[in-house]
């Protein structure tokens, strides 16, 4: 480049060059932030089943309340000898840096929380078990806490310090504690193989429903304070509802002339069928439709009350329905219908001829002969024809 230069304005050039590279050099390095070695976590089981990430299941109630078991797996660690010491889990509310040195203060209001903590090797690469449970994860009774929360893993030399993580990373954690609103209008019909019931919702987040019912309930009855006692109530008087008195003398009403002693609208019931009470059964009804149909079989029962129970993504379970009840009541075909009204087949004849009582069709033996004269007629006509 200064090649062709004279000798002294070329060493002079070069000097110049030298210096504004090195400046140039030197303010870049000032300028530039210094690079932190980010590893990643993943949620790996709650309460010991996997978790699917791709579902982005929420935590819900139960699991929040129950202090349940969380697993990550963290990998990705620099390893090498450059490992530090111990990865401690912080949390804080959404869109709240963690990784500050007035973490351990509170003092800026950021609420953020020390959870738990690890040891782990200078040389790790993977850990595949960071193991912590939902406690102060969820908030408490007073103050759930209700959409993203952020984890802070950040590793660190010293425990509780002030030290800023040079290799951190962070997990959005999922909470939904809020259960969808009950059902209302839960209706069904009487039948035996295919049985409707119909209800409504109008909350957005239901994932699906489940069909709950007691197949014990009884015909319109008034049970005392103490549910030790009833007394039937007339099943033709003029209000088809059973009154149920409540432990503090008050009544609930179940509709259609039926009544139960352990499903009451606004009940808490498990949002898994195979988690009812035995006196209890039920059937999960997936997607967003408000309608299906049941079979007596099922049931099992000839009276059952039902209620109906919105479950969000989350799996929380939203109160019982109001109780409607369901008659099973078996229908007869056609096949049926003749059979029982008296009418007979013999074996190998598929129909009688017009005329003939029901309960006394033509027998083979009186067909037969009508048959021979009708092939006999047919003959004589063509030997005349020829």
């Amino acid at each position: 480049m200064f090649a062709f230069w004279p000798n002294t304005m070329r060493a002079h050039a070069q000097n110049l060059f030298l210096s504004a590279f090195l400046a140039l050099s030197a303010a870049f390095a000032i300028a530039a932030p210094t690079a932190s070695a980010q590893f990643t976590v993943k949620l790996l089981s709650v309460n010991g089943a996997a978790y699917n990430v791709m579902s982005l299941r929420p935590l819900n109630k139960k699991e929040c309340d129950s202090h349940v078991k969380l697993s990550f797996l963290i990998e990705n660690l620099p390893g090498s000898n450059v490992n530090p010491a111990y990865i401690e889990l912080w949390v804080g509310p959404s869109g709240t840096d963690c990784n500050v040195a007035t973490r351990n203060t509170n003092t800026n209001g950021m609420q953020c929380m020390s959870v738990a903590s690890k040891q782990i090797a200078k040389t790790d690469k993977t850990i595949s078990s960071f193991e912590v449970t939902t406690a102060g994860l969820c908030g408490d009774s007073t103050n759930r806490f209700e959409g993203t929360r952020t984890l802070y893993f950040l590793g660190v030399n010293s425990l509780d310090s002030n030290e800023v993580a040079t290799v951190f990373s962070t997990y959005g954690l999922l909470i939904d504690q809020q259960p969808p609103a009950a059902p209302t209008g839960v209706s069904g019909g009487v039948g035996d193989t295919e049985i409707p019931i119909n209800w409504s919702s109008t909350s957005s987040d239901v994932n699906h429903f489940e069909l709950v019912w007691d197949p014990n309930a009884s015909s319109a009855a008034t049970y005392d304070a103490g549910m030790s006692s009833m007394s039937t109530i007339d099943a033709s008087s003029s209000s088809s509802d059973a009154a149920v008195s409540g432990e503090d003398g008050g009544t609930v009403t179940q509709p259609n002339g039926c009544s139960s002693k352990v499903l009451m609208a606004g009940d808490e019931v498990a949002a898994d069928p195979k988690s009812l009470p035995t006196e209890l059964l039920g059937k999960t009804i997936e997607g967003k439709v408000v309608s299906t149909k049941v079979s007596g079989s099922e049931l099992g029962s000839k009276l059952v009350a039902v209620g109906v129970v919105a479950v969000d993504l989350a799996g929380n379970a939203s109160p019982v329905s109001n109780i409607t009840c369901i008659s099973v009541v078996p229908t007869t075909g056609f096949w049926g219908a003749y059979k029982d009204s008296g009418g007979t087949v013999q074996p190998g004849c598929t129909c009688s001829l017009p005329g003939q009582p029901r309960n006394n069709p033509l027998t083979m033996a009186a067909v037969w002969p009508i048959a021979l004269a009708l092939l006999g007629l047919v003959a004589r006509t063509r030997r005349r024809r020829s």
